[in-house]
C-alpha cells in the first residue's frame, strides 16, 4: 500500500475512529476479520461523509453511513438525552494489519514507528478528529492549538519529542 493511503487510514484510526474484531461463522468456519467504524455528531455530517468517501476512495468498499441514536449523560443532572449522530464502517483486509499494529494488547497504542506514517493530510484529519483551537477573549493575539489524546505521561512526552522532530512543533 502507498504511503499516502497508510497515513490517512492511520489517521482514521488514531483520531476518531476505532477498529473492532469480528468473527463470522460460515458452514461450520469460524474467520476473523477487522471492522472499522467512525461515528460523529449529527452537526458534523458533512465531516464523516468526507471521511467515508476517503475511505471508499482507499479501500473499495461501501462505507455506508447510517444515522444512530447516540445517549449523552450530563453527570451533575443525572440526566441523559438522546441525539442523532451518524456512524459508517468498513472491514477490508488493511484494518486487519491496523489492528495489529495500533492495538497490539488489544487496546489502542500510540506508536512512534506507525506515527512516522502521518504525512500532513493524515495529521490534518488526526488534528480535525482530536484537535482544537483556543484564541482568548481578553483582546490578545495568541492561541492555544492542542491535540487531546489520552496516553500515559511517558507516552505524551515521546509524542512531544516527535512533533518537535519530525514537524518542528513544540508544546
Amino acid at each position: 500500500m502507498e504511503l499516502r493511503k497508510k497515513s490517512i487510514l492511520i489517521a482514521l484510526v488514531i483520531g476518531d475512529g476505532c477498529i473492532t474484531q469480528q468473527t463470522k461463522t460460515i458452514k461450520g468456519k469460524t474467520y476473523k476479520y477487522a471492522n472499522f467504524e467512525v461515528t460523529h455528531s449529527h452537526k458534523q455530517k458533512d465531516y464523516i461523509e468526507w471521511k467515508a468517501n476517503l475511505c471508499r476512495s482507499i479501500t473499495g468498499n461501501k462505507c455506508n453511513i447510517k444515522e444512530k441514536i447516540v445517549k449523552e449523560r450530563t453527570i451533575v443532572e443525572k440526566s441523559t438525552k438522546e441525539l442523532l449522530a451518524y456512524r459508517f464502517t468498513c472491514s477490508n483486509k488493511y484494518f486487519k494489519i491496523l489492528r495489529k499494529w495500533l492495538y497490539p494488547f488489544g487496546k489502542k497504542v500510540l506508536d512512534i514507528k506507525y506515527l512516522n506514517y502521518l504525512d500532513s493530510q493524515g495529521l490534518a484529519i488526526w488534528y480535525m478528529d482530536d484537535g482544537s483551537t483556543y484564541i482568548p477573549k481578553n483582546g490578545k493575539t495568541c492561541f492555544t492549538c492542542e491535540i487531546s489524546t489520552h496516553v500515559s505521561e511517558i507516552e505524551a512526552n515521546k509524542l512531544i519529542q516527535f512533533f518537535k522532530e519530525k514537524w518542528n512543533v513544540t508544546f
